[in-house]
């Protein structure tokens, strides 16, 4: 019988193969259509195995919040030795199928990826995606199944629009009028619609945002894109939904981006300063995830060959950064009225990250299926900044982890919804049906009393992947520079708090809600 502590043992001689050396400058890649030889296959998933190991924080240890269960990543190692020792012929593209393969199945982080050597995606043959998708149906729904892989799992092979289709497709305005709703107003961007709507004699704001990304196609920002943000904001600001009887955010399909207009809407609904910040956010100090940075950054090899003399240890380190006074809303100065998520299997990244902003709001309750899972991220996932793997093939690998706002496990799993919707009915109309039930649910259970710090102003933060972004704008794009800042500025107040408001506001004051 093989135990786990002897899969480990022969796990850990495949990594002890693959030096700093082999990781810092990789052995030249091979075309596509060549053969890998025994020993070059066994290099690049000996490679692989090491880069993920001690570079993707899922195998931390004694964090429970972030690392994967010990299940998965006995999974991992166990399948992956298999792999390993299989005596089978590859070219360089059909270990790329092999290895894409193998990450979707036994790591639960759509963030985690595998590209060829020029950065370009796995492309699965028609046969090879239906194939895919059965083999990862069977796993599912095998009881060993951990549930933090059930979300990216089902993410990867569920038919999209489970329980209908964001707002801003047109054919949901037209089931709005079949079943009854009145449109009242309708404005539409790139990437979001802001609609009002009068059903079952209630007027509610509907507002669907299909991303949060500003990039295009290139990686590079984009200034439609941007613009187009501005323009939610401005929108946003004008708020508008407070003369309805609801408000609905529709994150059905948004596979996230930016944390920008998340903040901002979640930061003029609580009246008040919100962190954006996850409870606990891990960052790798691996050979491995140094590399990561690296090539992120583009970093050349003479670069790049001091990182190993620094640390080959894993390493990690724990942020906490919680809610101001552990409770940030303002029944002052935030919306006090009914507020609802939609969400499906197609809400990832920072849509989620949004989703944990809002769910501290008293008024907020999450309708849908459950989100995708997909929180570790890092711009090194990107083909642009993913690492070599020896004779072909690119590794992309999340070096930095986060759990939800209070430090729920969220990687693989995702938020469940406050009230579900079965899969095949629409989370919209769902909503709207629901909505004298889950007012009742809201105003029953609203805190007595709370003690809250108020605040005028919030310093836009940049993250790092605007940052990159920016540098490589260089000095020849002087509208795009102009049109983040519009988008900067244009989230930086919340609106509810004028000076004339803080002028009479003491910094901390007592709210009753009833």
């Amino acid at each position: 019988m093989v135990t786990q502590d002897k899969i480990d043992l022969a796990l850990n001689e495949i990594i002890s193969t693959v030096t700093a050396n082999d990781m810092i400058i990789p052995a030249q890649a091979k075309a596509e259509d060549e053969i890998l030889s025994c020993k070059e296959r066994h290099k690049m998933i000996a490679a692989f195995a090491r880069y993920v190991c001690e570079g993707h924080p899922g195998f931390t240890e004694n964090i429970s919040n972030i690392s994967f269960p010990d299940a998965v990543k006995n999974k991992f190692k166990s399948e992956l030795v298999k792999m390993y020792l299989q005596p089978i012929d590859r070219t360089v593209a059909e270990m790329g199928k092999d290895l894409f393969k193998f990450a979707k199945k036994y790591i639960p982080d759509n963030h985690f990826n595998v590209y060829m050597s020029n950065g370009k995606s796995i492309r699965l043959s028609q046969e090879e995606h239906q194939n895919l998708k059965r083999e990862l149906a069977e796993y599912l729904a095998n009881n060993e199944v951990d549930v933090s892989q059930k979300g990216v799992i089902e993410h990867l092979y569920a038919e999209r629009n489970q329980v209908g289709k964001n707002l801003f497709n047109d054919d949901e305005i037209a089931v709005l009028k079949q079943h009854g709703a009145e449109i009242i107003s309708d404005k539409k961007g790139q990437t979001w619609r802001i609609t009002e709507i009068n059903h079952l004699d209630k007027n509610v704001m509907l507002i669907g945002m299909t991303q949060f990304a500003a990039m295009g196609q290139d990686g590079k920002l984009n200034e439609d894109l941007i613009k187009d943000f501005t323009n939610l904001a401005k929108e946003f600001s004008k708020q508008e939904y407070l003369n309805c009887d609801a408000l609905v955010l529709d994150l059905r399909g948004n596979g996230g981006g930016w944390p920008y207009i998340g903040d901002y809407m979640a930061r003029t609904l609580y009246g008040n300063t919100v962190s954006t910040e996850p409870q606990r956010h891990v960052k790798m100090d691996s050979l491995a995830a140094k590399l990561s940075y690296a090539y992120m950054e583009g970093k050349n090899s003479e670069e790049r060959l001091h990182l190993k003399y620094e640390s080959e240890n894993t390493k990690y380190e724990q942020r906490k950064k919680a809610w101001n006074e552990d409770y940030p809303f303002n029944p002052r100065l935030g919306y006090k009225k009914t507020i609802l998520v939609l969400t499906d299997q197609q809400t990832g990244s920072n849509a989620e990250l949004t989703i944990g902003r809002l769910r501290e709001h008293p008024y907020v309750r999450t309708v849908g299926d459950h989100s995708c899972g997909v929180v570790q991220y890092h711009p090194a996932t990107r083909p642009d900044g993913a690492i070599p793997l020896p004779y072909g093939l690119k590794i992309a690998v999340p070096p930095e982890g986060f759990s939800g706002p209070n430090g729920e496990k969220l990687e693989g799993i995702g938020y469940m919804p406050d009230y579900p919707i079965e899969k095949g009915n629409n989370a919209l109309l769902g909503a709207l049906e629901k909505f004298g039930e889950i007012k009742r649910d809201i105003l029953q259970n609203l805190p007595m009393e709370k003690e809250i710090i108020t605040s005028a102003k919030r310093e836009a933060k940049v993250d790092e992947t605007t940052i990159l972004n920016i540098k490589s704008i260089g000095n020849n794009s002087s509208t795009l520079k102009q049109a983040f800042n519009e988008l900067v500025e244009a989230t930086r107040i919340i609106p509810q708090l004028s000076n004339s408001v803080i002028g009479n506001m003491k910094k901390t004051q007592k709210f009753y809600f009833h």
